[in-house]
């Protein structure tokens, strides 16, 4: 089998997250970009003076 280097895979990869486990203890290859763009996030954050992320339940559902 041969691999085109001109298409892109279309699929989806489901990644699962364990709550205890850091995210560098996963060691999947797929999720190199995963686990980068996760901890270059904070440096953006606190670069712009952005204020931090809130979480909030929806109206919907409450």
């Amino acid at each position: 089998m041969q691999s085109n280097p001109q298409s892109n895979a279309l699929y989806e990869a489901s990644v699962c997250q364990v709550r205890y486990l850091s995210p560098a203890s996963f060691r999947f290859h797929l999720a190199m970009d995963t686990l980068a763009f996760d901890y270059i996030i904070p440096a953006i954050r606190a670069y712009l003076e952005l204020p931090p992320a809130r979480q909030c339940s929806c109206r919907a559902y409450t």
